[in-house]
């Protein structure tokens, strides 16, 4: 985990150089890049991981979560940037001394792209677990199978 993510942050981090350098980039490249790296300096790579792992499995047990593919990128991406409230702002009223949070909002364009990232860094790690959860389910399916044929044979019959 760490090898990737030390990857993606190096990838990111040579794209946001480049751009402070006048190299001329694409806007919403530096500003997923940019969150990139804040995720990959705040948030322990495991837990961006599980985060990623986990949303292909709610994925894949209740797709209906997820209406389309744009709404699944919108939803990993709002995940993983919550992990340590970087996607959080907070705004203090002075009049009445209450702070409400709110959310930073990314462009569409960058929202996709900081999606495919995650999903290209961490496929190999989300396929893993999802087979993992496949074969548990599997074997707990087969228990409760043979649980039911043992009960339904008739004793009397042997």
């Amino acid at each position: 985990m760490r090898q990737i993510t030390t990857l993606l942050r190096d990838h990111c981090q040579s794209y946001v150089d480049a751009y402070h350098r006048g190299i001329p980039s694409n806007r919403h490249k530096v500003a997923a890049c940019s969150e990139i790296l804040k995720i990959t300096k705040t948030a322990e790579p495991e837990e961006v991981a599980l985060m990623v792992a986990g949303m292909h499995l709610m994925r894949e047990h209740d797709s209906r979560r997820f209406p389309s593919d744009a709404g699944f990128d919108g939803q990993l991406v709002r995940q993983v940037r919550s992990l340590h409230g970087i996607a959080m702002g907070r705004t203090v009223t002075l009049a009445t001394g209450r702070d409400r949070a709110w959310f930073k909002t990314l462009s569409i364009q960058a929202t996709q792209l900081i999606a495919a990232y995650l999903k290209d860094a961490y496929s190999t790690f989300a396929a893993h677990v999802i087979t993992s959860e496949r074969r548990r389910e599997e074997k707990r399916n087969r228990v409760v199978a043979d649980l039911a044929r043992g009960f339904d044979e008739d004793p009397e019959a042997a």
